[in-house]
């Protein structure tokens, strides 16, 4: 290769190395530089935040207090400082290093949006339609009518709960600006709030939360007897009770959803007629349970099984996910306070697309 060659190579791989150090990130909300603003610091927050403020602003959604209001699907606790002693207080190990790294923390993986159910943005309170009763088709003569048929349109309550969370954040931490910071308060914010969806979602209800599938008058049950065996079978009666309802279609996201616990029982399980484990894990937390998609999450309640269509479950957000800043709580220790408050309701379109069985054994 000639010197002009490589002369060409070198000027091209430094224009590419350029490029890829200015290259724009995306821009998403600072927590960390709404906390010191919040202190008096001079911090330029992006346009992007203010925005956002006047979006939901002309939609009614003016923020109070001091706060920003962002859409929830920008996150969806525990406290952190720099101490590095037991408990959970080990926010010293987020603390600056020579080489980027993140570690998640344990918990249950969020399913329920995952599994197909539909998130719905509202202003105001409304209600759910649904058709309790369709048109029905006839075959017609020439020059005859076809019989009348009634469509009957019903309505769901949609009853909007208050869901919130908080992160303390730590005098030193934020002062020794810790790598990550940003992407790891919104994260646990995130992942706390998505927890709690799933619980709520899947769950009999609980105090202040929405009930959910395992509460809903008029999902269907199966049962599995004193034994609470789980076999191919009663999984087939499970199908069955939403397919007789004619609740499935081709556009259906249809699946289970079953604890970790009925899948490692699922997982030891041989059934009878193939030879074949009840349960065939893919992922960590999706695989086949009867040949059909399942979803493992510990938000379903203990010793469940639940089958249905989940496009027809709704998580309807009212208005913007509120995030405060509070500099007056932990002032005598220098923490701040990051607190979001998002207003959802759950309801289920057609709950005849659900069915579900309880007390399965996991011995």
């Amino acid at each position: 290769m000639d010197s002009l060659s490589r002369v060409a190579i070198t000027r091209a791989q430094a224009a590419l190395a350029m490029a890829s150090r200015s290259a724009p990130t995306p821009e998403r909300f600072p927590l960390v530089d709404l906390v010191r603003k919040a202190l008096g610091d001079t911090v330029e927050l992006p346009e992007r935040c203010f925005a956002e403020n006047a979006k939901w602003a002309a939609r009614g959604h003016a923020p109070a207090r001091g706060g920003f209001r962002v859409s929830p699907d920008e996150f969806l606790t525990r406290d952190l400082t720099t101490a590095t002693g037991t408990g959970t207080s080990n926010a010293g190990y987020l603390l600056g290093s020579s080489r980027p790294l993140l570690v998640p923390e344990l918990g249950v993986s969020p399913v329920v949006s995952l599994a197909g159910a539909q998130t719905i943005q509202l202003d105001t309170a409304a209600a759910l339609p649904y058709l309790s009763a369709g048109a029905t088709a006839h075959w017609c003569s020439e020059n005859t009518a076809p019989t009348q048929s009634a469509t009957t349109v019903g309505l769901r309550a949609l009853t909007p709960f208050t869901l919130s969370a908080f992160i303390d954040v730590g005098h030193r931490l934020r002062l020794q600006s810790a790598f990550a910071l940003d992407t790891i308060l919104r994260q646990h914010l995130g992942r706390a709030l998505a927890r709690a969806l799933d619980t709520a979602a899947l769950g009999a209800g609980a105090t202040n939360a929405p009930t959910g599938l395992a509460g809903m008058s008029g999902v269907g049950s199966v049962s599995l007897g004193s034994s609470g065996a789980l076999t191919r079978a009663q999984l087939a009666a499970l199908v069955k009770d939403v397919t007789d309802a004619n609740a499935l279609d081709a556009t259906s996201r249809a699946c289970f959803v079953i604890p970790s616990a009925v899948a490692a029982k699922a997982y030891r399980t041989v059934t009878a007629d193939s030879g074949q484990f009840l349960f065939r894990p893919e992922t960590a937390i999706t695989g086949r349970l009867g040949d059909w998609p399942c979803f493992v999450s510990d938000a379903a309640p203990a010793g469940t099984v639940i089958f249905g269509d989940f496009a027809q479950l709704f998580l309807v957000h009212f208005g913007p996910l509120e995030i405060l800043t509070d500099i007056y709580s932990g002032a005598k220790t220098g923490n701040v306070r990051l607190t979001c408050f998002l207003d959802v309701a759950i309801q289920a379109g057609q709950v005849e697309a659900f069915s579900m069985a309880s007390g399965v054994s996991t011995a």
